[in-house]
């Protein structure tokens, strides 16, 4: 797997908007906070256009995000915000000048598609927090973030219910449930590139028998007999029949399903923990009395 170049001070930095709109207000803070990192930043021409729920219309976002992949002085591109649109423009994009010069994609939610398509052409990508969740609260993912893209090392560790010693090293791979059940069948080899490897899930706001049945979506699509190890990120707030309750654990759920360790706990997903996890790049993972540790 290809890593695109570490970030230099003064690099740019280019924001996308492929999915929903975003305000002037929610981007302020963000691009001041890379001011303080010593590095440039480029907008999307879209950025703030809207055509319903969309930063803009659909040729308006392709056109936009074209730009950004073919801007030679951009080495990265860090999404404004998920949701839903990507879908609609990611297939009509020219990936020719990213394949010649790969550039960091930064995202996650909706963006998984845009990550899963980048492992796909052989280059590494960046599962991270994206610009309109940027606060305060926050800045410390927002931080290590940029800690990983300037340093291309980073250490990650957790409390998990794995009551077992483990020890695996491979590539990280995985995003959004709901993005990856839509990906099967799209013409992306992402049963291949989880095999023998750490394969990791997060959703957010889905009921129960959802989450279940897109689970079996990638079962039944051979997926989840690749990895050697599953990861469980964040699915707060899960959502459940008031009357009827459903009868398996979000945790039960995946263990039926997959012969391989599960460790829960993964910081990363929709909530206030959600840490940089690059993807496509080899990592160490060790977990020792209930403490997990990913080292890349």
């Amino acid at each position: 797997m290809h890593l695109p170049p570490f970030l230099k001070p003064k690099d740019y930095i280019g924001i996308a908007a492929t999915a929903r709109f975003i305000t002037e207000e929610q981007i302020q803070a963000f691009i001041q906070f890379l001011d303080r990192q010593g590095l440039k930043w480029k907008l999307a021409d879209n950025l703030t256009k809207r055509w319903g729920i969309f930063a803009g219309t659909d040729k308006e976002r392709i056109e936009a995000t074209q730009k950004l992949f073919d801007d030679p002085a951009i080495k990265a591109i860090w999404w404004a915000r998920g949701g839903y649109g990507s879908s609609r423009i990611l297939h009509f994009l020219d990936w020719n000048n990213f394949k010649r010069h790969p550039k960091w994609l930064i995202g996650f939610s909706d963006i998984t598609m845009f990550l899963m398509k980048a492992l796909d052409l052989g280059c590494a990508a960046l599962h991270a927090p994206m610009v309109y969740k940027f606060s305060c609260k926050k800045i410390f993912c927002y931080k290590k973030t940029i800690q990983y893209l300037m340093e291309g090392r980073l250490t990650i560790r957790w409390k998990t219910s794995y009551a077992r010693v483990l020890t695996f090293q491979g590539f990280v791979i995985g995003g959004n449930l709901s993005i990856l059940s839509h990906l099967v069948g799209q013409p992306m080899n992402v049963k291949g590139l989880l095999k023998d490897q750490i394969f990791f899930i997060e959703d957010t706001d889905e009921y129960l028998y959802h989450i279940d049945r897109m689970l079996w979506q990638l079962y039944y699509a051979g997926w989840l007999g690749q990895p050697k190890v599953m990861l469980l990120g964040d699915f707060e707030p899960v959502h459940d029949n008031p009357d009827i309750a459903f009868p398996l654990t979000l945790e039960k759920m995946v263990t039926e399903k997959i012969a391989v360790p599960l460790v829960d706990g993964f910081p990363v997903g929709h909530g206030e923990q959600n840490l940089p996890i690059p993807l496509g790049v080899k990592a160490r993972l060790e977990v020792v009395e209930q403490q997990a540790t990913l080292t890349y």
